[in-house]
């Protein structure tokens, strides 16, 4: 393995260093290898990601389409219904939804 050398900002330093002082990483190296391990899926999913993406969006898009969006007169009513629908998911699913704050 061969040693290299790197320019972090404060802030990336202290957050290197707040995850040694955790005790979830021994060292720095181990810390920026997993950063780097998580880049490197990050940009080997990203065209999935934008493939699942891009399929929603046309779902969505076509059910407007079709008549079958659902137009909020204000901010009110918008939050009304989203509260709803996280109550039917808290009953769906058995556990507390947050709900927005007004």
């Amino acid at each position: 393995m061969s040693t290299s050398s790197i320019q972090l900002t404060d802030e990336q330093r202290q957050f290197v260093q707040s995850q040694i002082d955790s005790g979830r990483y021994p060292n720095a190296e181990a810390v920026l290898a997993t950063a780097l391990d998580i880049l490197e899926r990050e940009i080997e999913d990203e065209p999935e990601k934008r493939k699942a993406l891009l399929a929603a969006a046309k779902v969505g898009f076509d059910e407007l389409d079709a008549g079958l969006g659902i137009t909020f007169t204000d901010s009110r009513s918008l939050k009304e219904w989203m509260d709803q629908k996280l109550q039917e998911a808290k009953e769906r699913h058995g556990r507390p939804e947050p709900t927005m704050k007004q």
